[in-house]
């Protein structure tokens, strides 16, 4: 912290994973949902999708069992991707599907710096995807699940 605020860049993978055990324990569940997401992402751009993926349903399960729906939407979009980068493009179709109704229900979206990162993922991991009317209709059932639905769709997935 003392770094950061004398302007020196910190490590902050190392110093999420050291404070994470900490959240973890006092209940902090804010703190737990987004250091869990935002070090999915950083597994994710250094290509550990199996670290991404953990970590991402983590996230996912806090919010959920916190109703942060807001909150949610950047990990929600990232396990697209790593359902993909697994093999599973229908799942991934589904997710899509609901994370584009969800954006447009509540008007929210991941901040651009994060697109940024999760088209460097797409473009450096080979991602899985079915014939283009397979692919719709997945995104249609997705699109028809509520915030609950596409969480548990999620977790199942491990």
């Amino acid at each position: 912290m003392v770094k950061a605020l004398r302007g020196e860049p910190m490590d902050f993978k190392r110093v999420a994973e050291r404070v994470l055990p900490r959240f973890r324990e006092g209940g902090d569940l804010l703190y737990v949902g987004l250091l869990t997401g935002s070090l999915a992402w950083s597994a994710m751009a250094d290509g550990d999708m199996e670290a991404a993926h953990e970590l991402s349903q983590e996230s996912l399960a806090v919010y959920r069992d916190g109703n942060d729906i807001g909150s949610a939407f950047v990990t929600l979009e990232g396990s697209a991707v790593l359902l993909r980068a697994a093999g599973k493009p229908d799942v991934a179709a589904q997710v899509d599907g609901a994370y584009a109704a969800l954006r447009e229900t509540y008007g929210v979206s991941a901040p651009p710096g994060l697109v940024s990162q999760l088209n460097l993922a797409r473009a450096r991991t080979a991602l899985a995807h079915l014939p283009e009317p397979e692919e719709e209709a997945n995104r249609a059932i997705g699109r028809r699940m509520t915030f609950d639905q596409v969480v548990s769709l999620i977790l199942q997935e491990t």
